[in-house]
């Protein structure tokens, strides 16, 4: 990535069509000289330019690239135009802008199709918190704490040497009306020493509102949540919560992606085709590649359980829409196969209709799944008419029951 004070950009109906980068290069020992390399940047080639100049203020002149040692491997790799062919028909320079337009350029012919920056027109607030700041840390210095006492407390360390005061002495002695005529009111010939601390307020609690408040409407001028950079005051409960507080952050960053997605397809698709035309690779064909972003928001996991767990129950999903909710960044592919997989699994789970379980048969002749088809409140119930029959109070023996079967006949 490349300045954009380091570029000079041409642009055609608001599309780049070439761009110069340009390095001020280490000076050379012994040599005053300023020296620049140039890189042009057009549809299917690259063009390298050495230039010096006595003036950093100026261009200069065109020089071999063997005319500054930083720049000596590129004279053996170029052709005899100082430049080297691409073989795309695209630009290998892309420009991204942060956000379009840009108000403040928008008549000026040459930098119309330019961004603008994040920080455009919030440099006011930047000032604001700034003085903020610089007015906090005043009274921290004026806060520091001053001792007041009066002169008969000050010690004379020697003629010429002005008076100190001692903070670390113990005993003060005053003499007669030297120090009591020091206190205006108390009368002739009274005594009162005093030691008086002055302390000024610090007014931290209202610089720190003043400055959360303008660094939090600065966040929100950048087009930034506060709580992306950790300012969320109140802690969020839950994630839903986490969400809405980012959401102009979300908003930006789908902005940035809007923009940085066409770029990144054409300069990856410009890099494959110089991989296959200079070092043989294996190129892209016609096709773009396809870029993919990481969402910005994860939802936890129980979250998106719960979720899934209600549309199941509400028969509202197909197995499908399933997959795809919880694996939003496969494509169709992945998801098919994943519900192939998924109903391999349940093809070995017994079904669970009624129709299912009437069909079993137990080895003593029993329709009812196996069960006894005696009940134990002496009632059998016939599931071919859902009637209940009293039993009988006879019972058959083991070996009678055994025949009636084999007969076909009912046992009782």
């Amino acid at each position: 990535m490349i300045a954009t004070d380091a570029a000079v950009p041409t642009f055609t109906n608001g599309r780049l069509r070439s761009v110069i980068f340009w390095t001020q290069l280490a000076s050379i020992d012994g040599d005053k000289n300023t020296y620049r390399l140039l890189e042009e940047h057009t549809v299917g080639r690259i063009e390298f330019a050495l230039y010096q100049s006595r003036s950093s203020k100026t261009i200069g002149m065109r020089v071999p690239l063997t005319g500054h040692p930083d720049t000596e491997y590129l004279a053996a790799m170029l052709d005899d135009d100082s430049g080297i062919t691409t073989g795309s028909t695209l630009l290998t320079a892309v420009y991204v802008p942060r956000s379009r337009p840009n108000g403040r350029l928008r008549r000026d012919p040459v930098a119309r199709d330019l961004g603008r920056s994040a920080y455009d027109g919030v440099e006011d607030l930047f000032d604001r918190i700034d003085e903020a700041y610089t007015s906090w840390i005043r009274d921290i210095r004026l806060g520091r704490a001053r001792i007041v006492v009066p002169k008969g407390f000050l010690t004379i360390p020697g003629p010429g040497k002005g008076a100190v005061f001692d903070s670390d002495q113990e005993i003060f002695t005053p003499v007669g009306e030297q120090v009591g005529s020091l206190n205006v009111g108390t009368g002739t010939g009274s005594v009162e020493s005093f030691i008086t601390m002055f302390q000024p307020n610090i007014r931290f609690k209202e610089h720190l509102e003043t400055v959360t408040h303008l660094i939090a409407k600065a966040y929100q001028a950048c087009g930034y949540s506060p709580q992306t950079f950790g300012d969320a005051g109140e802690v969020a409960v839950t994630a839903t919560e986490v969400t809405a507080r980012q959401s102009l952050t979300s908003l930006t960053r789908a902005t940035g992606v809007m923009y940085w997605k066409p770029q990144l397809k054409k300069l990856y698709a410009a890099l494959l085709d110089v991989d296959r035309h200079v070092f043989a690779g294996p190129g892209r064909g016609e096709a773009l590649p396809n870029i993919e972003w990481s969402d910005s928001e994860t939802i936890a996991p129980e979250v998106q359980a719960r979720t899934l767990q209600a549309l199941v129950l509400a028969e509202a999903v197909s197995l499908y829409t399933r997959v795809g909710m919880l694996h939003e960044d496969w494509d169709a592919d992945q998801i098919d196969a994943e519900v192939d997989r998924i109903r391999n699994d349940l093809s070995m789970l017994p079904d669970p209709t009624m129709a299912h379980l009437w069909a079993a048969q137990a080895d003593n002749g029993s329709i009812t799944g196996g069960a006894d088809f005696k009940s134990a409140t002496g009632v059998v119930v016939d599931p071919t008419t859902d009637q209940k029959v009293k039993q009988q109070d006879t019972t058959l023996s083991r070996a009678d029951a055994k025949a009636n079967n084999a007969a076909g006949q009912p046992s009782t």
